[in-house]
This record gives structure tokens, C-alpha cells and sequence, in this order.
């Protein structure tokens, strides 16, 4: 980036109109479309592909344990808490990095330096060999971020959907993938915006909504 763009304190300056941006509207309409239509697509899944042997499969975990729809809700709740929390951040970004810095947005820390007459902040190389290095370890963080949902709605939703999960496991590891490669090899956001689109936008809320329809079967809803 153009030092002359920077502001003393090392990042760009943040306009004041940029300062009034809302991103909890953002982040709530993110939450809850997705997933109204990925829990739909989801059902529409159960009911005309798998309603039979998921059916089956259900009163076989049932007999199991007449309760083990909860452990599905506990884990829908569980995704949830981990959604919100990856984005809680977001909420304090537009007061952080100007609206038009780019993928400086990404940087998940901002370091200050200590010990001079004028302090400035720190933040990781975007440039070059180094840049992309920083950016597929960030590629690599953001996977870790989100693996718990994945984990754990592919544990749950596994028994009661196999093939449904085994195709939303394969989307997945390849918007991953791109997301990685397009992370390090481009940036953010047209380099990583394709793979997230596949992979936690697609393959992760449908298979958070498989997990759904099964704890609404489990719970003697459907």
C-alpha cells in the first residue's frame, strides 16, 4: 500500500461517515438467510432423497437413547455460539481499517510498537513472497475457525444422512481449498470469495440444516 495513504499511526484513516457503518446488521442478516435457506434446501433433501433410510436411521438412534434428539440441539446451539463469536470481531472493524483498505481488513491482530516518541501500529506484510506466505497461514486459521461447526454437524448429521453428508463433505474440502489457494495466491477479497462461497456459505449451512432436520426427527417434530 502507498505510505501516503497511511495516517501517523500506520494504518489508513478511517472516515467519519466509514465510522457509522453498522456491521450487526450485517452479521444478523448473514446469520439468518443463509441458514433459512440451506435448512430448507436441507429438508428438501430429507424429504424427496433420504426420507426412507434417514427415517430409519432415526428410530434405530432413538432406540438408543429417546433423548438423543437434544445432543442434535445442543449441537446446532453449539454451531451457532461459534458462528457469532468468529464474527463478533467484525463489530469494531469499521472504526479499525478505512472501508477502502482492502485486505488489510483480514489482519486479525493490530500490534503497536512501544519504547519511541511516536508509537505506530503493526500489522502483517501483504506483499510479495512474504504476503502470500501470511496469507495462506491465514487461509489455514480461518479453516480452523469454522472446523468445530464442520466437525461437529458432520459427526451428528453422519448416521442419519451419510450420502447427503458425504456430498457436503466433498463440497467443503474443496471450497477450502480454493479459498486457500486463492487466499495466498491472490488475496481477499475475489481470491478467497469463491472458496468461502462454496464452503461456509453452501456446503457448512447445509449441513448444519441436515443436522436440523434430524433433531426435529429426533425430537418428534417431524
Amino acid at each position: 500500500m502507498d505510505s501516503s495513504l497511511l495516517s501517523p499511526t500506520g494504518l489508513p484513516p478511517v472516515a467519519e461517515e466509514d465510522k457509522k457503518r453498522a456491521p450487526a446488521k450485517f452479521i444478523t442478516v448473514l446469520f439468518f438467510l443463509p441458514r433459512a435457506v440451506f435448512y430448507a434446501v436441507a429438508y428438501a433433501a430429507y424429504k424427496f432423497v433420504s426420507k426412507t433410510t434417514a427415517d430409519q436411521s432415526m428410530v434405530q438412534l432413538k432406540s438408543f437413547n429417546e433423548n438423543i434428539g437434544c445432543l442434535y440441539i445442543a449441537a446446532l446451539i453449539f454451531s451457532w455460539m461459534m458462528w457469532v463469536l468468529n464474527f463478533y470481531a467484525i463489530n469494531w472493524e469499521p472504526l479499525v481499517f478505512a472501508k477502502d483498505s482492502g485486505s488489510l481488513r483480514t489482519n486479525m491482530f493490530v500490534f503497536k510498537t512501544l519504547g519511541s516518541d511516536k508509537s505506530t501500529h503493526v500489522i502483517l506484510d501483504n506483499d510479495g513472497p512474504v504476503g502470500s506466505y501470511n496469507r495462506a497461514n491465514r487461509g489455514l486459521y480461518h479453516t480452523l475457525e469454522y472446523g468445530p461447526i464442520f466437525v461437529v454437524n458432520f459427526i451428528l448429521a453422519g448416521p442419519v444422512f451419510p450420502k447427503l453428508v458425504l456430498g457436503a463433505t466433498v463440497t467443503y474440502a474443496v471450497g477450502r481449498l480454493l479459498y486457500q489457494y486463492g487466499y495466498a495466491h491472490v488475496g481477499w477479497p475475489k481470491g478467497s470469495g469463491p472458496g468461502f462461497l462454496l464452503s461456509n456459505l453452501l456446503a457448512l449451512n447445509f449441513l448444519e440444516g441436515l443436522t436440523a432436520v434430524a433433531a426435529l426427527g429426533l425430537t418428534g417434530v417431524l
